[in-house]
């Protein structure tokens, strides 16, 4: 006997989730609300038990405890992005009604009625999704960074603006240090030079004469009480970066440690139609000019499931590099507009345009590639999306046919 096929739409809470249970035909056998956690989780599971049929899972998330646990119990489980339910959830309801159960009801119709427009979800090994999470704590670490340098700038510009004179690199630990050293005008004054000689004996631009003179040099001069309140706040940013720092160069070696760890491992022969082993797609990402670090870790772990199915329209949408065509009427073939792309993975899109530049940077292949498309008359940016189309492009040839990267194989008329 064949089970009946359950098309199941979860709209994801903090705290509680709605479902709604729709058979093949779109009636809808079962609503509820479950709590966030390993009962509300059992019952949802024992009521797709007495519907008695194979059940397919639609969520707005592609990660979380819910999908795990979906995922460690064998159900199928795909994921759609929330602009797309929005629109979907439209579709449906013109008068724009929203709510969880609304939401729940529109993720299982759709997955009944047009299963392809939604992205599967596969499980990952554990060092991908430590890949992944890695990449992520590494960019919030690093922008974290950006905004205590910015905030310590702004304060030293309010009270102190010699020192901006000796460096504005504030990430720099012997900067940080000369700070603590003279962290006013009046500690600027009654600093030895003596003991300028071992913290400036690696900053080969700058004697502790030039720094006691740029220091030292006449400046306007700020209300007592702002320039203490100022000295402070920057004494709170200084103290952020030198936790953050360190943190944020551990979570870099990491990075490239695992991923390094992961290409070695074996990788077992492959016959023709079979997905490439995880060791062989980190190896082809890795191989490509202007990979290393962060880059690759997010290229890996945002687009697992892309790289590993093959799939390199998906992984352009993901990325943001494929544009958005819209023409209608008047405005068709080559007056129709074209714009980029915003619904997409932004962790991905943002590595991705470090990739070009790094690429443009790094190999002349590239470089030249990048400079035709300038001489087009495109824009810096736009020159940049289309140079990691064309990345992505190898990078997926390399996948397909088991081989890493080697510029020499590429020539100018060469498709990619």
């Amino acid at each position: 006997m064949v089970e009946q096929r359950l098309f199941v739409g979860i709209d994801w809470g903090n705290t509680t989730h709605a479902v709604c249970v729709v058979d093949a035909a779109g009636h809808v056998l079962d609503e509820r609300v479950v709590a966030h956690d390993l009962e509300g989780f059992d019952v949802l599971m024992a009521s797709l038990r007495k519907l008695r049929g194979v059940a397919t899972v639609a969520l707005e998330r592609s990660g979380g405890l819910l999908v795990d646990e979906l995922l460690r119990r064998g159900v199928a489980v795909f994921h759609l992005n929330p602009l797309q339910t929005d629109r979907l959830r439209q579709a449906r309801n013109v008068a724009g009604a929203k709510d969880d159960r609304t939401d729940a009801a529109t993720l299982a119709q759709w997955l009944r009625l047009d299963e392809a427009i939604f992205l599967p979800v596969a499980p990952m090994p554990a060092a991908v999704q430590m890949l992944k999470q890695g990449a992520r704590t590494h960019t919030t670490i690093g922008r974290d960074i950006l905004a205590h340098v910015a905030r310590a700038r702004e304060f030293l510009a309010s009270y102190y603006p010699n020192f901006l004179r000796v460096s504005t690199d504030l990430e720099s630990d012997w900067v940080r240090a000369l700070w603590k050293l003279a962290p006013n005008p009046d500690a600027a004054r009654r600093l030895k030079r003596t003991k300028l000689a071992p913290l400036l004996a690696r900053v080969e631009r700058l004697s502790p004469d030039d720094v006691l003179d740029l220091l030292r040099k006449p400046a306007l001069v700020a209300e007592p009480g702002v320039a203490a309140a100022a000295e402070q706040q920057v004494a709170y940013a200084i103290a952020m970066l030198d936790a953050a720092i360190p943190h944020h160069r551990a979570a870099d070696r990491a990075l490239r440690d695992q991923a390094l760890e992961l290409a070695a491992g074996a990788a077992p022969p492959r016959s023709p139609g079979e997905p490439p082993s995880w060791a062989e797609v980190v190896s082809a990402v890795l191989s490509m000019p202007g990979v290393a670090g962060k880059i690759g870790a997010t290229l890996i772990g945002e687009a697992a499931e892309a790289l590993r199915s093959g799939s390199y329209s998906r992984a352009r949408m993901l990325a943001g590099v494929a544009p958005v065509t819209e023409a209608s009427g008047k405005r068709s073939g080559p007056r129709a507009r074209v714009t980029m792309r915003r619904s997409c993975n932004e962790h991905l899109r943002n590595v991705v345009h470090f990739w070009g530049e790094q690429a443009a940077r790094r190999s002349p292949y590239w470089r030249e590639r990048r400079a035709e498309m300038l001489a087009r008359g495109h824009t810096p940016a736009r020159a940049n999306r289309h140079l990691v189309d064309r990345l992505l492009r190898v990078l997926f040839a390399l996948l397909r046919s088991g081989r890493t990267y080697d510029e020499t194989l590429l020539t100018k008329g060469a498709p990619m």
